[in-house]
């Protein structure tokens, strides 16, 4: 479980940002307070989340709420690359990171979140498999893409 994280904001779809604290997450969904009430949303209902004190997690948020792949993909492996924050955060970039990237072609880094995920929640890296059809996708990368999901999964 997370610990509660202050100041945070929420937009659920197209909804304006709220001001919530937000608790942990509970098997897909957020838990978080809106004054003294305790609400859940499905994470994937949330457009985007912006925690205090998480900057490059904040910025990678943005640019996928702006639709803008590449720089989102790349800005959540960044945040991915420093092994910071909680786990639901992680989780959370993790999955975002795997579609930002399928949408961009970025198969290397889509790759990269994914093997993040298998060691982060194994049951969900199965719905979330990049494609090897993207555009450009050699054969070496399908290669090095497969011996580091399987490394990935044995560490599990």
């Amino acid at each position: 479980m997370a610990s509660s994280a202050l100041a945070d904001r929420i937009w659920i779809g197209r909804l304006a940002a709220q001001e919530v604290e937000i608790r942990q997450l509970r098997g897909d969904n957020l838990l978080y307070l809106v004054g003294s009430r305790e609400r859940e949303t499905p994470l994937d209902e949330l457009s985007r989340i912006e925690i205090d004190g998480e900057d490059r997690f904040n910025a990678a948020e943005e640019a996928y709420q702006g639709g803008d792949g590449e720089r989102s993909a790349r800005q959540y492996s960044d945040y991915l690359s420093r092994r910071g924050g909680d786990e639901w955060v992680r989780r959370r970039a993790t999955f975002r990171l795997v579609d930002a990237a399928a949408r961009a072609n970025l198969f290397r880094e889509a790759v990269n979140g994914y093997v993040a995920l298998v060691d982060l929640d194994a049951e969900a890296a199965a719905t979330r498999q990049p494609s090897p059809n993207q555009a450009g996708v050699t054969p070496n990368q399908i290669g090095d893409a497969r011996e580091r999901v399987r490394t990935g999964l044995s560490a599990v």
